[in-house]
């Protein structure tokens, strides 16, 4: 009996790796990027003239990219005017809740790696006919001495199951680590966002403040022009002079109040910007009425060239959807292979309920694995990886 056993086991080996071989076989290879340009070897760093000692990372070297808005704006009211833009932005709201949905996913795709465990309860009744195989068998057989089988028969349960997936090609796992990829490049997207926000919002305030300087000396000089055309005109009716200096004068004048009028435009156009990025009706934007001073801004330290990739949240974002991309791959490439489960219950089954609870003779249990290969639906599992693989090629470009 042995060289029998031992035939059969080889046999069943035989199987299994055949198994792995026909479904490993013919898949299509992974498109790698191209080679990145060659950087320099050196680089010429900038000054570090910073007397703001917050704006020193690890390196010792000067960073304005580590202040924060207040550090970075003295001005209050500019200050006030980003916190209200940062706190009513739809858009920003809109990227708060899909992380919420992006950390849900790592939830959903962790579970699906995890065993899972169910409660539940059956109960039923079954008359199986006299002449049918079922029948015949409980015209013969005796549940307890002297006592046969009810007719209808009943069947009643309670216990737990299992399922549980081998992760063997860590595709439920690498669905999970693409998921917490995902997850932390929603947070960079919205911490993109965040500084496109605080820098337009920045820009159009400073651009404001601007403008309202423009419209004061404009003002200005269309009253000096004002009285120098009203001398004009004295001096054309004392027969001093000519009407060619009262028309240059007027047009003078006629031309700064158009200018006058474009700024007030402009003013109009660049509240109503901020105004949209706070989400609010139109209405005047308050800005400090103090002299702006160039002198008050902190000077700008770029630092490295890696402390510049360090801050920029968009391409910390696209570096993690490259690579939840190339975990796509791997979970689409795992598609290709055959996948082992694992279902098992335990509980107690008997034919009338007074007796369910009864140990050991109510006492029931299963364990079995099962083992499936695609096999007919090959294709359609072949265009989704190639799908998954031309992303993540797109992305490494």
């Amino acid at each position: 009996m042995k060289p029998a056993k031992c035939h059969y086991r080889n046999i069943a080996r035989l199987m299994i790796l055949s198994v792995v071989g026909i479904s490993g076989c013919q898949i299509p290879g992974i498109r790698f990027s191209e080679p990145a340009t060659d950087l320099p070897s050196t680089y010429q760093s900038a000054s570090n003239s910073s007397s703001i000692p917050n704006s020193l990372d690890m390196t010792g070297s000067r960073n304005s990219g580590l202040l924060s808005v207040a550090d970075f704006y003295k001005d209050p009211v500019l200050s006030g005017l980003i916190s209200l833009v940062l706190s009513n932005n739809r858009n920003l709201k809109i990227l708060d809740e899909e992380i919420v949905i992006a950390e849900n996913e790592i939830l959903s795709r962790r579970g699906a790696y995890l065993p899972s465990v169910s409660v539940g309860a059956t109960g039923g009744i079954e008359r199986p006919g006299k002449f049918t195989r079922g029948g015949a068998v409980e015209e013969q057989l005796l549940i307890m001495e002297e006592r046969r089988f009810p007719n209808p028969l009943g069947n009643f349960g309670i216990g737990l199951n299992m399922f549980f997936p081998i992760d063997l090609w860590r595709e439920y796992r690498n669905a999970r680590d693409a998921a917490i990829e995902r997850y932390f490049a929603a947070i960079d997207q919205r911490n993109d966002l965040t500084v496109r926000l605080v820098a337009e919002t920045a820009s159009e305030y400073y651009k404001l403040l601007a403008l309202d300087k423009k419209l004061d000396n404009i003002n200005k000089i269309i009253e000096i022009q004002e009285q120098s055309l009203e001398l004009a005109k004295v001096r054309k009716e004392a027969a001093r002079d000519t009407e060619l200096p009262v028309q240059r004068f007027l047009a003078e004048v006629r031309k700064n109040q158009s200018e006058k009028l474009l700024i007030q435009q402009e003013i109009t156009e660049s509240e109503n910007r901020v105004n949209v990025l706070a989400y609010r009706t139109p209405q005047r934007v308050e800005r400090t009425l103090a002299e702006f001073d160039l002198n008050s801004m902190p000077p700008l330290d770029i630092g490295l060239p890696s402390q510049l990739l360090a801050n920029r949240p968009d391409i910390k974002m696209a570096e993690r959807e490259v690579i939840a991309s190339g975990l796509d791959v791997e979970v689409a490439r795992a598609q290709f292979f055959p996948k082992v489960d694992v279902v098992a219950g335990i509980g107690w089954e008997a034919f009338n309920p007074k007796y369910l609870f009864y140990t050991p003779e109510s006492l029931a249990y299963n364990l079995a694995g099962n083992l499936l290969l695609p096999l007919v639906n090959r294709a359609a599992i072949k265009a989704e990886y190639m799908s998954r693989e031309r992303t993540s090629a797109a992305g490494n470009l």
